[in-house]
Order: C-alpha cells, then sequence, then structure tokens
C-alpha cells in the first residue's frame, strides 16, 4: 500500500466513531505558511491540507478529536527570488492529532482552539539547483498551538480559517544558539477552506 492510501485510511478512522454518538466529518483546504527564525519572512510557502474529525459534548461544552495531514514549509518571497535568480524553500509534511475546545459565538459562527501533536512525514531543502543533500534534518515531532474561526454556511457545511504555530523547536538556528523566546525555527501555519459535518 502506497504512503498516500496509507495516510487517507488513517484520516478516515476517525469517522468509525459515530457508533459512540459523536458528530464527525472532513475538512480540507489549502495553507500558506512560514518559518520563524529561517530569515525569510512572509506566508511564501503553499500547501495542502485534509482532515478528519469527531466533536462530542460533554457538560454544555464541545471538544473535537482530529486527525490531519497539512504541508508547512517556507519559501523566498517573489521579489527576492526574481533579485537573486534562486528559489529557496524548505518543504515540510505532517500527520497531525489535534484536540480542541469549541465556542459558539453566532448562531452563524464558532471558535475552536487547542493543541495539535505532529509527526514528521518528509523533509525537504532545497533552491533552483536542486535539493540539498547535507540539510540539517528537521525535527521528527511538532507541537503546535491552532486557532479556527468557523462560519457555518448551512447545517453540514462550513468554512474555515486557521493559525497553527508550533511551541517546540523544530530545528535550532544554524549557530546553534539558543536564547529565551528564541530558541530555534517554528512553523507558522494560515489555513484556509471547508468542512463537512454529519449530523
Amino acid at each position: 500500500m502506497s504512503t498516500f492510501s496509507k495516510t487517507l485510511a488513517i484520516l478516515c478512522l476517525p469517522i468509525s466513531l459515530f457508533a459512540q454518538n459523536f458528530t464527525g466529518g472532513f475538512g480540507a483546504g489549502f495553507t500558506t505558511s512560514q518559518i520563524h527564525a529561517d530569515l525569510h519572512a512572509g506566508y511564501n510557502k503553499g500547501g495542502l491540507m485534509a482532515y478528519t474529525f469527531v466533536e462530542k459534548e460533554i457538560k454544555d461544552m464541545e471538544f473535537g478529536l482530529g486527525l490531519r495531514y497539512i504541508q508547512k514549509g517556507s519559501r523566498m518571497d517573489a521579489d527576492l527570488r526574481e533579485t537573486t535568480q534562486r528559489d529557496y524553500e524548505i518543504e515540510l509534511s505532517y500527520v497531525e492529532l489535534p484536540v480542541y475546545a469549541v465556542f459558539p459565538i453566532e448562531s452563524f459562527a464558532e471558535i475552536q482552539a487547542g493543541a495539535s501533536l505532529g509527526f514528521l512525514l518528509s523533509q525537504y531543502e532545497g533552491d533552483h539547483n536542486g535539493g540539498f543533500t547535507n540539510f540539517r534534518p528537521f525535527e521528527p515531532i511538532d507541537l503546535s498551538v491552532n486557532i479556527q474561526a468557523n462560519y457555518l454556511i448551512s447545517e453540514n457545511w462550513k468554512a474555515f480559517a486557521s493559525w497553527s504555530y508550533s511551541v517546540l523547536s523544530i530545528r535550532e538556528h544554524a549557530s546553534g544558539a539558543k536564547r529565551f523566546m528564541n530558541y530555534g525555527m517554528l512553523n507558522n501555519v494560515l489555513g484556509f477552506g471547508m468542512a463537512y459535518e454529519f449530523r
């Protein structure tokens, strides 16, 4: 079975929990990301995301658990690429386990807030000449905080905008320096898309 097929099968697992009085669904969209402390500011790296989730109300509070495939990374901005004739970028792919609480704002809107534990699937660093063979590897685990705003289009469909930021360093600074509140590289990701919830 291919890596893609295995990932798709894993993403579908939470739907099996419906028999236990959970609601749930799936979502997909795109990401635009940067890596804090890589010297290339701006959400210049595009990617994809797809996830499944289950939610349950417990004592007037709604909690969720998900399984998500997400692409993160960094890329030179377009002006710098044109000026330097380089195309430096970092591509990182993760499978994540998000947990969150849901806070209704209006009848048509809600906020999700929580954290996720990510497991690195693939990593790439390179430029216009191809991938670097001797780049410093990234950490296999990414612990992030997440906030997502949902706009409820209908009973089943919602549009979302999300923000994710690493809590732990995904790679040390090139110098090896560690300073308070600046202890290494951190993923910083915006996401946008649509989700469908079975009710």
